[in-house]
């Protein structure tokens, strides 16, 4: 039997196709708003001003919340959903400035660098620590396994910092995009 036994292709038309192509657009608007977003935040991060960075996150988060109503046309955002994008958008920013680090760490010296600045925020930290069990684990994150054991915990914890602060970014940002209604004459 082939495909000729069968006849004409059928076309078929109906809610499911819709749902199908309206599922495509948002789900486009959704990863274009948070790479453009993330790709800011990955900016403002480069600016060697802490303050900046801290304030990247959210505003990438509401920056992602209105790319988004823009792109897809959307109405309101719930709180929740806007999270969501805010959180892919802290996603997409944390690879991106990993990616830069990774970057620099490759580049000729970086790698030195890199554990010479990690030795030296150590040593401080060693010395402020009255505690001789704190300075034992100081003295732990001096060896090559301790260094990889504190770099680990360091990124989940950005990773998380990134994805929680451009998460409320956005939710803040649903919240205060929200039409009031006109008040009643």
């Amino acid at each position: 039997m082939s495909a000729s036994d069968l006849g004409p292709p059928v076309t078929v038309e109906g809610p499911s196709l819709q749902r199908t192509a309206v599922h495509s657009d948002h789900t486009r608007a959704t990863i274009r708003a948070a790479l453009y977003a993330a790709a800011i935040a990955v900016l403002l991060c480069t600016i060697p001003v802490k303050a900046v960075a801290l304030l990247a996150l959210p505003l990438a988060g509401f920056l992602s919340v209105l790319f988004y109503r823009r792109w897809s046309r959307a109405g309101e955002l719930a709180r929740g959903f806007a999270f969501k994008l805010g959180a892919l958008t802290g996603v997409f920013s944390f690879v991106g400035i990993l990616v830069m680090g990774a970057v620099a760490t490759l580049s000729p010296g970086g790698q030195e660098n890199l554990r010479r600045q990690a030795l030296e925020l150590i040593q401080t930290q060693q010395a402020r620590a009255i505690d001789p069990q704190t300075r034992e684990l100081f003295e732990y994150f001096k060896t090559q396994q301790g260094m990889a054991v504190m770099l680990v915990c360091s990124l989940l914890f950005l990773a998380v910092t990134f994805v929680l602060l451009s998460g409320a970014g956005a939710a803040i940002s649903a919240s205060l995009l929200r039409r009031k209604n006109p008040p009643m004459q």
